[in-house]
Order: structure tokens, then C-alpha cells, then sequence
């Protein structure tokens, strides 16, 4: 078979919707992604890929060979991790999908207990939000269960979400929010109550708002994780007022037994749950 190498365009185009969205997964751009899968539409000799309003899904004449290609992609995975236990030598790399503020403020701080417990691996931390699927990633935190793919999900853990501001700075708009597609999340709602208008400045993850309320005063929605673990910002919203947001943790089903995802599933919801408990304390 020439064109395994090509599946995992596909794979990654069925998982995230979008070709961006994949070119993101695998670290490459969008013009590769949609070269590759008419490569691989001519050596099949179908359109494996169709456009919809939603995004683009895949071809039911090849959903079969999707399904057979993923099993098999994290199979493998499963196989090498097990042989990592019996092959000291052996290096694995990890990688996890999440907001950029889980791997700054929750991830980060606790990165040497993962290693502690699986010396042989390497580990990814690749930031996401958006995406459905899994994409390249071991595992997903995500606000939302995936509705793409043969996924096991969890419960990963519960943040709480409110209005931060800089010490002697303004405590209303103008306002510091992220872009228009959180624009239907509780955060967004929870700031446009506080502040009753749009947001002045749009920022792609909260922290970019945070480096934006440090550097202008202007106040805008955080993760109490982050906010509280700032000397120079004020919690502006009073605790009813905030929101919770539920995340979960996602990996493949053939995943199922896989040591090192077991442990990394265990790691990911401890550190969730040290780090909202350390900015409740």
C-alpha cells in the first residue's frame, strides 16, 4: 500500500473539520494538507474528502478504510508503549492537545511528576481549543465531548471562569475579551453581563488577555487558576457571579490498557485538580 503516508492527511482533516484545522495537527500548513489529499483522491480514485457547510467530512465510500486506518495508527501506538516498559532505552514521545493555559498554569508546574513516572518518554504540549478529534495528539482536554471518532471520554475537571483587573486599573470598559468564536461560551456571556458591551480588544487565549490587562489596565475574563496567581490583579467579579466551565479528556478507544495513557490520563485530571485547588486556597 503506497499511500498510508497519505491517510494520515485524511485522518487528520476527518478529525479537525477543517484543512487549517489539520495543518495545525500536523505541524504543517494548509497547502500540503490539501495537496496530499488529492494525491491520495487520484490513487483511490475517489474524491475521499466532501465539502460541507460545517466543514469538510469524509466520503462514505472511504469511511470504512478511515476507521480501519485510525484503529491501526493508535494500535501501533499501544504496541510501542507497552514494549517502552521492557526497553529501558526506548524513547516515546507524548503529546497533548489543550488550551495554552492548561499547559502554562497546570501542565507546566507538574511536568516532572509525569516524568518521574514514565522516564522514557518525551512530552508534547500542543495547543487547542477548536478542534474536534483527537489529531495527531494522544489525548484531548477539550470544554466539550468530541462528537468525531472512536473516543473514550472523561471528565477532566471544573475551572472557574470570572473578571480580573490590574491593581489601580479600570474596573469597567473598555474591555479585554477573546475572539468572536467564544462568542456563545459561558466566559464570554459571564464578561458581556459585567461589562454590558462588546469587548474593545479580541485575543486568541486567555493568556494573551492576561499579558493585554498587565500591560494596559484594561480588565477582561481569566481562569481564577490564572488570575488568583497574580499579585498585581484584583478578582472584579464576586464568586456567584463567575462561571464553571466542565473540560474533558478524550483519547482513542484502541487506547484502552495502554500503560502510558493510563498514567497520562491519571497525571492530566491530578494536575487539574492540584491547580484549581491551589488557586482556591
Amino acid at each position: 500500500m503506497d499511500y498510508w503516508d497519505d491517510l494520515k492527511f485524511l485522518l487528520a482533516v476527518n478529525d479537525a473539520g477543517t484543512m487549517s484545522g489539520a495543518a495545525r495537527a500536523l505541524n504543517t500548513n494548509v497547502a500540503t494538507v490539501s495537496r496530499r489529499i488529492d494525491r491520495l483522491s487520484q490513487k483511490l480514485e475517489v474524491e475521499v474528502l466532501i465539502k460541507t457547510p460545517d466543514g469538510w467530512i469524509a466520503n462514505p465510500e472511504v469511511e470504512g478504510m478511515i476507521a480501519s486506518a485510525s484503529a491501526f495508527s493508535h494500535e501501533l501506538k499501544r504496541e510501542q508503549n507497552r514494549m517502552l516498559f521492557s526497553a529501558p532505552d526506548t524513547r516515546v514521545p507524548v503529546r497533548i492537545g489543550a488550551p495554552i493555559a492548561f499547559s502554562t498554569y497546570m501542565f507546566t508546574p507538574y511536568i516532572k511528576d509525569l516524568l518521574d513516572a514514565l522516564p522514557n518518554v518525551t512530552v508534547e504540549l500542543y495547543h487547542r481549543f477548536f478542534e474536534e478529534g483527537l489529531g495527531d495528539n494522544d489525548i484531548v482536554v477539550v470544554p466539550w465531548p468530541p462528537k468525531r471518532g472512536r473516543l473514550i471520554t472523561r471528565k477532566a475537571g471544573t475551572i472557574m471562569v470570572g473578571v480580573y483587573g490590574k491593581k489601580g486599573g479600570s474596573r469597567t470598559g473598555p474591555w479585554i475579551g477573546l475572539q468572536k468564536e467564544n462568542e456563545r461560551s459561558p466566559q464570554h456571556q459571564m464578561a458581556m453581563n459585567y461589562f454590558r458591551e462588546p469587548p474593545t480588544i479580541r485575543m486568541d487565549h486567555f493568556n494573551s488577555v492576561l499579558e493585554g490587562i498587565l500591560k494596559t489596565g484594561m480588565p477582561g475574563p481569566l481562569p481564577s487558576f490564572i488570575g488568583r496567581s497574580h499579585d498585581d490583579l484584583v478578582e472584579l467579579t464576586p464568586p456567584a457571579q463567575m462561571v464553571q466551565i466542565q473540560f474533558w479528556l478524550c483519547y482513542h478507544q484502541t487506547r484502552r490498557h495502554d500503560p502510558v495513557i493510563d498514567l497520562l490520563v491519571e497525571w492530566v485530571i491530578s494536575s487539574i485538580r492540584k491547580s484549581v485547588q491551589k488557586s482556591d486556597t
